[in-house]
């Protein structure tokens, strides 16, 4: 018996994945990400990119701080982040842009760019 899903916002989609497929799970739907900057100013970088199972682009949205896509049931989706820092000292997180969005990770000079896995369920 695998552990129980964790609850999530009714206006949130994502959340992490118990199952260890990916490391997040989302609801079907449009997904909008979203970077806070916690000191300085942290934005998405040109490489910032979702792409399907066989390697493609989906064509996210992408503003300087958030990421729109849609996630369908059944497929999984690389999500590859990179940032831009000014000043280069900045820190920030990555979360999903609802009431109680999942944080995908902090986000700092250290750890870019960053990849993530996830996986679209049936509800």
């Amino acid at each position: 018996m695998g552990a129980a899903p964790i609850p999530i916002a009714a206006d949130c989609k994502m959340s992490p994945d118990a199952t260890g497929q990916a490391d997040f799970v989302s609801k079907p739907g449009s997904v909008t990400l979203e970077l806070v900057s916690t000191s300085g100013s942290v934005n998405f970088g040109a490489p910032t990119d979702v792409t399907d199972a066989t390697g493609n682009s989906i064509g996210p949205q992408k503003t300087a701080t958030t990421l729109q896509f849609t996630v369908s049931a059944g497929q999984t989706y690389s999500l590859i982040a990179a940032y831009l820092f000014f000043p280069p000292t900045s820190t920030g997180r990555l979360q999903e842009k609802c009431s109680a969005g999942v944080v995908l990770s902090p986000v700092g000079p250290i750890n870019n760019p960053q990849q993530f896995r996830i996986r679209g369920t049936s509800s």
